[in-house]
């Protein structure tokens, strides 16, 4: 759990180099015109030329950031579609532990074939002019579903 946690931490801080350079071109901007400014106070000229140096070379990484193109990591690329997928992995196993996957099943009217054939040996044991009886389609059923069997047998053992 904790490594998923730093997964996505990891994949969701990442800041694309450009917002990098930009972000810290700007920062240094800002602390070259403090400096400036405290140069400029205590009357030293080549600190402030120095300090103006600076602005103006943050100024033109500035303007060179549109130009830029953050090139795509493909570690980054593989684990952002691998985390997809496991997400909708976890999704369809909750909806179906939750119960909704028999829902969406009916909704969709998707009936597994043991289960069509099971209604085809009932509806054939219930109909009159058919030959198999109520113990042929019983056997059957039991024959097909263990669980069945398996409660089949605890009840007829309980009412005797």
């Amino acid at each position: 759990m904790r490594l998923w946690a730093v997964l996505i931490l990891l994949l969701a801080g990442c800041r694309s180099a450009t917002e990098t350079i930009a972000s810290s071109a700007a920062e240094i901007r800002t602390l070259a015109e403090s400096s400036k400014q405290r140069f400029a106070v205590l009357d030293v000229p080549e600190g402030e030329s120095e300090q103006q140096r600076i602005i103006t070379l943050s100024e033109t990484v500035q303007r060179a950031v549109p130009r830029v193109q953050d090139q795509p990591n493909d570690l980054l690329g593989t684990l952002e579609i691998v985390a997809i997928a496991a997400l909708g992995v976890a999704a369809v196993i909750l909806v179906w532990q939750l119960g909704l996957g028999h829902l969406t099943k009916a909704a969709f009217s998707w009936v597994p074939a043991r289960k069509r054939a099971a209604a085809k040996l009932l509806d054939e044991a219930v109909d009159p002019n058919h030959q198999t009886n109520m113990r042929e389609a019983v056997a059957a059923l039991r024959a097909m579903d263990p669980e069945l069997d398996l409660a089949f047998r605890k009840q007829h053992a309980h009412s005797r």
